[in-house]
């Protein structure tokens, strides 16, 4: 688990507010304050990214966002993006690292906030995180190898002796490549050996369980693009008998055994303080990068049942949520 003058200086103070886009931006909702509306244009919000469940157009008395949605438009992501540049945005939230280059590669003055895994300066995002220069700025995760890694701790935790992770990916998912080369890093670490197993599209998904079941893979990690196949996912993983570590909460309220991901609404709340600055009147390029590292790791232990494995108390103590199932 992909925004100056259109607030008028400190006249609005809120980003969005209802369920509208609750199931992207929650905690978004409490930051509006009625009384502070004053008149002037609705701010313009762009938010692009590969997959999320929002609807494309969303419109309040607080902000009116266009989303644009790889996995709804079947379209690249530098498309998408270029797309909203045409909409007179006043802001542009990307979510990842490729929507932020696309968004960027497309406007050099549309201010973009990014969230995104690892170091911004290495994937080109910003010269520098302190200040970030040009029109971009953002929050950055923990890094796909920090992630990988601290997945598999959890796998030998649950299961000592584990010796070979599947590794679930989307060969058609920009991050494929550097998804796999994380999990590979963290795993020589630890002398696992890395099975890696591909899905394309929805009906690959059964074989490639079928697939890890037969090369008797002790753990899989999950690719967060087949998100919207999670209850399919977490039912083949559980017939397979196969523990999974996902990478978002989804997979585990879907019945999947657990997930460490970055903690969801922190992020949320960082990417609204940032863009509310923007629309204030600060400009992206003076904005440092903000670093969030703290996980929440989820755990089903109802899964957990259904595939014979005792959770060992150690475990349960460190999580941020037990679902009993």
């Amino acid at each position: 688990m992909t925004m100056a003058s259109g607030f008028g200086g400190l006249d609005r103070r809120g980003f969005i507010q209802g369920a509208a886009a609750a199931a992207f931006l929650p905690s978004l909702a409490p930051l509006r304050s009625e009384a502070a509306i004053g008149p002037g244009p609705v701010p313009r919000v762009g938010i692009v990214g590969d997959t999320n469940p929002v609807g494309w157009f969303v419109r309040t008395a607080a902000v009116d966002i266009e989303c644009r949605w790889v996995d709804e438009r079947r379209q690249p992501l530098p498309d998408l993006a270029a797309e909203l540049v045409q909409l007179d945005l006043d802001v542009i939230v990307a979510i990842g690292a490729e929507a932020a280059r696309a968004s960027r590669n497309v406007t050099k003055t549309v201010p973009i906030v990014f969230v995104a895994a690892g170091n911004p300066v290495r994937a080109g995002l910003v010269s520098d995180v302190r200040r970030p220069g040009a029109n971009v700025t953002g929050v950055t995760v923990a890094s796909g190898v920090e992630m990988a890694a601290a997945r598999l701790d959890l796998l030998e935790e649950l299961m000592p002796g584990v010796s070979r992770l599947a590794v679930l990916g989307n060969p058609g998912n920009p991050a494929y490549e550097s998804a796999m080369h994380d999990a590979c890093e963290a795993a020589a670490a630890r002398d696992v050996e890395v099975l890696p197993v591909t899905a394309t599209k929805r009906g690959d998904l059964e074989e490639a369980f079928a697939r890890m079941a037969r090369e008797k893979a002790a753990a899989v990690l999950s690719d967060v693009v087949f998100v919207t196949e999670a209850w399919r996912i977490a039912s083949f993983a559980s017939a397979a008998r196969l523990p999974v570590v996902y990478d978002t909460k989804s997979f585990v309220d879907a019945g999947g055994l657990m997930a460490l991901h970055a903690d969801g609404g922190i992020v949320i709340q960082r990417i609204v303080a940032i863009v509310q600055r923007i629309l204030r009147g600060e400009k992206p390029a003076g904005i440092p990068v903000e670093r969030l590292t703290r996980l929440e790791l989820t755990i089903n232990r109802q899964a957990a049942r259904t595939l014979g494995l005792w959770l060992p108390a150690s475990l349960l103590a460190r999580a941020d949520a037990v679902i009993q199932g």
